[in-house]
């Protein structure tokens, strides 16, 4: 537990802190675990360390964290819930590194049960074993870029160049082709009768999954369609749209219904093209992400924007949630160095969790396991990376502490 002084005070006046140097602050205060624990000596070299000043009592500067002592004191008596304060976030931690790709990592998915993870990349999906990450099965798709994934039980979808490719994970045999689409396949979503797929053409295709005949559910012939969601109940379709090639062309999201096709409502637009969907839950939410580096929460009832995400610095370009949806779990990366970074955050207020990067080129898919103990991180580095998040995830959920900007967590030697 950290000790009570160590908190922001921003008052001008009467303030307890006198500010410390990153390296004083490593030099003096360095933990011992050295197992990358979210620790005060491991926040970010950007954020604003204290320490306390001994001639001033701290407590009487801030009645605030008092009140939140108690009510840590009251969540802990009457639910056994022990809130977590600043400094005490764990860090997710690396399970393992999948680093043999010849290309790009574009799509990564686990399977319902959580015992395979699905690997896409240039001409070939690679299936491993979630319990030892050995590679389980290679699928030769030959197909370009698998940019989407799809589980329906023990059968895997591929959405890459025109085509979907339709596999038996556990035996490696394709099963099928379905042609249709005349550009890369950009965006897969299953419900228990039918298979919907969004393509850079500018079409939602909808596919029978007995007989794998498929139609023409909805076509803009104006703009790629980049993303693909659909609701929970099996009655909306959500599409992220717009051309990357046009910088300055602002990018939409639309629902469709999933039965006609019909456009029911456009949402707000983003500054730049969008790039992925979501629906949350309970179907009343819908989040977007674009290459405007913002995450926009979409009210999709009253067709209004609840609020925009603005943690990340590069185009936002996957997001996905946990805890029943009050945690978010997004990714970002672009053409630009740096900053290609995961950010856990919550999703009901916007405030900012943890942040740290997660790849040294840009991170493209994120998937989480059905337990959501896992997370796996798709990115142009030729790797994918997993980590454990069961105990940042328990954390965050009953947290009353201010956001911590977390250090990447160190890849094994030669990993980089």
């Amino acid at each position: 537990m950290i000790d009570r002084t160590w908190f922001r005070h921003s008052r001008e006046s009467g303030n307890p802190f006198q500010t410390l140097s990153t390296f004083e602050w490593d030099s003096r205060f360095r933990g011992n675990d050295g197992k990358g624990t979210t620790t005060p000596n491991s926040m970010s070299r950007s954020a604003n360390i204290m320490q306390p000043n001994p001639h001033i009592d701290p407590v009487a500067c801030a009645p605030g964290y008092c009140f939140s002592r108690v009510i840590a004191a009251l969540l802990v008596f009457v639910f056994g819930v022990s809130p977590v304060f600043a400094g005490e976030i764990p860090v997710p931690k690396m399970v393992t590194v999948v680093k043999d790709l010849e290309e790009w990592a574009t799509s990564v998915a686990f399977s319902p049960d959580g015992k395979q993870l699905a690997v896409g990349t240039y001409d070939v999906v690679e299936i491993y074993d979630t319990e030892s990450w050995e590679p389980k099965e290679t699928l030769k798709t030959r197909g370009g870029y698998a940019r989407a994934l799809a589980w329906h039980d023990d059968t895997l979808y591929v959405a890459d160049y025109q085509t979907i490719t339709v596999w038996n994970a556990a035996t490696g045999k394709r099963l099928a082709k379905l042609r249709g689409h005349r550009g890369y396949v950009t965006g897969l979503a299953l419900s228990d009768e039918y298979l919907y797929s969004a393509s850079l053409d500018g079409t939602v295709r909808k596919w029978n999954l007995d007989d794998r005949k498929g139609e023409v559910l909805y076509e803009n012939a104006e703009q790629p369609i980049q993303g693909l969601a659909l609701s929970q109940n099996g009655e909306m379709l959500a599409i992220a749209w717009g051309d990357e090639t046009q910088v300055t062309q602002p990018g939409g999201v639309a629902l469709l219904d999933a039965e006609s096709g019909e456009l029911t409502k456009q949402l707000e637009q983003h500054g730049r093209v969008a790039l992925s969907v979501m629906f949350f839950v309970d179907d009343t939410r819908l989040a977007s992400t674009s290459e405007d580096e913002k995450i926009v929460l979409h009210d999709v009832g009253e067709q209004k924007t609840l609020f925009k995400f603005d943690g990340h610095s590069r185009p936002t370009n996957d997001i996905v949630v946990t805890s029943g949806g009050k945690i978010a779990i997004s990714c970002s990366g672009g053409r630009a160095v740096g900053k290609n970074e995961i950010l856990i955050w919550n999703v009901e207020t916007g405030e900012e969790y943890l942040k740290f990067e997660g790849s040294d080129e840009k991170i493209v898919a994120l998937s989480v396991s059905p337990d959501e103990t896992l997370l796996a991180a798709a990115s142009y580095d030729k790797r994918v990376v997993v980590w454990d998040i069961s105990e940042s995830v328990s954390a965050l959920t009953f947290s009353l502490r201010p956001p911590v900007e977390a250090p990447r967590p160190e890849l094994p030697r030669g990993e980089r």
